[in-house]
């Protein structure tokens, strides 16, 4: 049984003009808070990245999608999390997905391991990292959690190379295969219904 699109519905495409906006907003203020803290300069690190630096961002990124998908088939607050995630992104495509993840993943890393990052240290990073995860339902309280535990890591990437773009990679990594996952999760459970 086929289900009427509600036309009211917000599209893949609606949310990534969202999502554009806001994240554009972080970027900006994040260049801005840089500036006037003089250090636009290593905002992006102290050091560029060697390949290996890189590929660690990568690595990093694959194991917390691995570790994502483990906890949501054994651990039921992370399936119930995964399960309301899905509802919320809805049964967005690839390229969709994809964008988002980019937009997401280069603005938060800015903000938070860039600009953030003299003032706040490893460890304040990461905390308030997790702390704007945090969603207004209580049965979400999993995605603060978890966003510490990528943080920490994400600091631990920046603290390591002396550069952004590997939790920059980690980060993108990390979202845009979670978020295909859970479009192809919404699409799965459209189709049922």
């Amino acid at each position: 049984m086929s289900q009427v699109p509600d036309p009211n519905a917000s599209s893949p495409w609606s949310l990534l003009r969202i999502a554009a906006v806001v994240y554009g907003v972080i970027v900006v203020f994040a260049f801005g808070f840089a500036f006037l803290q003089k250090q636009l300069g290593t905002l992006f690190g102290e050091a560029l990245p060697t390949g290996t630096h890189l590929l660690a961002g990568l690595g990093v990124g694959l194991a917390l999608v691995v570790l994502s998908r483990l906890a949501a088939r054994s651990w039921p607050p992370m399936t119930h999390l995964v399960d309301g995630l899905a509802d919320v992104i809805g049964p967005i495509g690839i390229l969709p997905a994809l964008a988002l993840a980019l937009v997401s993943g280069v603005a938060e890393e800015i903000l938070f391991r860039g600009a953030l990052w003299p003032v706040l240290g490893f460890l304040g990073s990461s905390i308030l990292f997790g702390v704007v995860h945090v969603w207004p339902s209580r049965s979400f309280w999993v995605y603060p959690l978890f966003a510490t535990v990528a943080g920490l890591l994400f600091g631990l990437l920046r603290q390591g190379t002396e550069s952004l773009w590997p939790s920059i990679i980690a980060h993108v990594t990390v979202n845009a295969l979670n978020l295909i996952w859970l479009g192809r999760r919404a699409r799965r459970k459209a189709a049922q219904t």
